[in-house]
């Protein structure tokens, strides 16, 4: 169900994670046809994150963990894995903890509100474009 999203595909610049209108309307339409939509699939739909990026987001709903240990539940190296995470860290998917007795951050999933937000972000845009293109076919 989570695909990663198209690298080569003209990506709309005002979208906080840079997907286009088209990706996230198909998206949008292909879980409407799903009988079991949880929260994550909702997410993806919305905002164009790759499987390993919804996979992280669901590991820390249900604890806060360093990067090691998030690389090895879904099987990505530690650099690749650091850069998803810089990603959803950016957009305010996940917040971090400096541990440093440890020497590391402890990543945990953001609050309700920040989560919300983005994601009202890039419901607005998708709405505005709607209009602008319904608008052009009246």
């Amino acid at each position: 169900m989570y695909e990663s999203i198209d690298e080569q595909q003209d990506l709309d610049k005002n979208t906080p994670l840079k997907i286009s209108f088209s990706k996230i309307l198909e998206r949008s339409f292909g879980i409407l046809r799903d009988n079991n939509v949880d929260k994550m699939k909702i997410i993806w739909a919305l905002t164009g994150l790759n499987d390993a990026a919804i996979k992280i987001l669901n590991i820390l709903s249900h604890s806060d963990l360093s990067v090691l240990d998030i690389a090895s539940k879904i099987g990505k190296s530690r650099s690749w894995t650091q850069k998803l995470l810089t990603i959803l860290f950016k957009h305010g998917f996940i917040e971090r903890t400096w541990i440093s007795q440890q020497q590391k951050y402890l990543y945990r999933i953001s609050s309700k509100e920040k989560i919300f937000t983005t994601l009202k972000i890039i419901l607005d845009i998708v709405y505005r474009e709607i209009r602008i293109v319904l608008s052009k076919q009246i």
